[in-house]
């Protein structure tokens, strides 16, 4: 599970902007990090939203970029799981 103090880091390392981090992928599939709880930690995400992240997640382990070949990856790989 990520932690969320990792999330407040990486949103200001990286993402900026206020967007709300999910999940991160590091090496490539070596170590993936998803955030399983709310963002006021009394719950957990719903289940589509988990595995929809963390597919998002292990497209990364083919595409780096958010490109048309991660996004057309991730649509197929959603289309097998759900």
């Amino acid at each position: 599970e990520m932690d969320p103090i990792d999330d407040r880091v990486m949103l200001k390392t990286q993402h900026g902007g206020g967007k709300c981090l999910l999940g991160y992928n590091t090496n490539r599939g070596l170590r993936i990090d998803v955030k399983l709880r709310t963002e006021d930690l009394r719950g957990f995400r719903p289940y589509e939203e988990l595995i929809g992240t963390l597919i998002h997640e292990l497209s990364h382990n083919w595409v780096g970029e958010h490109d048309v070949l991660f996004w057309t990856n991730y649509g197929q790989m959603r289309v097998e799981y759900l």
